[in-house]
This record gives structure tokens, sequence and C-alpha cells, in this order.
């Protein structure tokens, strides 16, 4: 079905953005990877263990379907839910940003969302702002160049800045908790209901202030 139908967007001209849990067999990633112009993969935790226990599969089979994106020079951005007590210490978050910094490179767009309880997990707190704000800072500190705060209304960092010198480069406004973007041409993409007010600042993709060159997909 995925691949039946990003074939037919493709002849019409739609941007094709596929977002995965990352469980996918290199056969049939092999396959749907010359249509997909962007993955969004969500890394459900960075421990093996997490995996087995909540998703029953494998942390490794994950890094390897964003190895494999990245190899094949499409945009990749991963997605961390961070949940009290299961995959949100210190330790383990910061070993995927490093993981992310080494493998994927600094410019991979990195979403931190604030885990909020409901279904099986109901009984769990909601994450809280100060671990949502150390994990930011924890990523920039150690060297992403784009993290961004999902799952909290009206937060500014659901923004682009220049990583360089903090300049505003896309203002992303919504009224609602949100989804990631896509710009193509300097519209949104129809895939992204979420956002009904983005501004794009940029400049032939680049910092109107210093000019630093920013990885962005227009």
């Amino acid at each position: 079905f995925i691949l039946d139908t990003a074939a037919l967007a493709k002849e019409e001209g739609l941007f094709i953005l596929l977002n995965t849990n990352g469980f996918i067999s290199e056969e049939a990633l092999n396959d749907a990877l010359p249509l997909v112009d962007v993955m969004n993969i969500d890394v459900k935790a960075f421990s093996e263990s997490f995996y087995k226990r909540n998703c029953g599969g494998h942390l490794d089979d994950v890094l390897r379907t964003c190895r494999m994106a990245r190899a094949a020079d499409i945009h990749v951005e991963l997605t961390y839910l961070l949940i009290p007590g299961m995959n949100d210490s210190k330790e383990e978050v910061n070993s995927f940003f490093r993981w992310v910094v080494k493998t994927m490179g600094p410019s991979t767009p990195v979403h931190l969302y604030r885990f909020l309880p409901s279904h099986r997990l109901a009984h769990l707190p909601a994450q809280s702002m100060d671990r949502i704000e150390q994990a930011y800072a924890d990523a920039r500190e150690i060297g992403i160049l784009y993290p961004y705060v999902g799952g909290v209304v009206g937060d500014k960092r659901q923004s682009t800045f220049c990583p360089k010198c903090g300049e505003l480069l896309v203002d992303r406004r919504s009224e609602e908790v949100t989804e990631k973007i896509v710009v193509k041409t300097n519209e949104v993409s129809r895939f992204c209901p979420t956002y009904p007010d983005v501004k794009v600042l940029l400049e032939n993709r680049q910092c109107p202030k210093c000019g630093f060159d920013i990885s962005i997909i227009l």
C-alpha cells in the first residue's frame, strides 16, 4: 500500500514523507527509499532492554533503518518521546544525542516530545518541563544543531533558529500540539495540517543575519 500510494503521489508531484517506528526489513526499506523524500523515525528509547520489554523488537533494527535512510541521501528527522522513569535518564538520552551526532550528523533534526499519560501508560505522570528543558539544553551542548520541543502547546522551540547566531529562521505557530513540517517552494506541505501559520525567513537557505548555511528542504 505504501509503495503504491507513494508512486501515485509522485506522479502528481507531491512530496513524500514517511513517518515510521523504524521496524522495517532491509528489503522493504530498499523498495521504499527511492520513493521517499523525507523520513521521520521514532526512536522509542536508546536501550535494547526497553525495546525487548515494551516493543517486542530490537533497538539495532531501528538504528539500521536510520542509517540506511541517511545513506540514501534523503532528509531524515528523528523523534524521541521522553517517558518518565522508562527512557528519560540523562545517561540514556545523552547517549542517543551522541549517536545522532556521530552517525546521522549534527544537522539531523531531533524532536524531543513531552510524554502525556494515555492508554496503557495512563498511570504515569506527564513528563516534567524541567526534564524537557534539560534534554533540549543537553542536545545543543552535545552538538545537535536543530533540536525541537514537541507536545507542548505554543513552545517557541517548535520553530527553527540559526545554530550559529540564534536568529529565527522558520516561525511555526500552532494552537494545538504539533507535528513536524516539510516545506516545499516556500509553501507548507498539504500533509502538515497542524501548522496554520508558518513563515520561512531564510535567504537562499542561509541565515539572513550571519549567512550560516541551513540544512532545510525548500
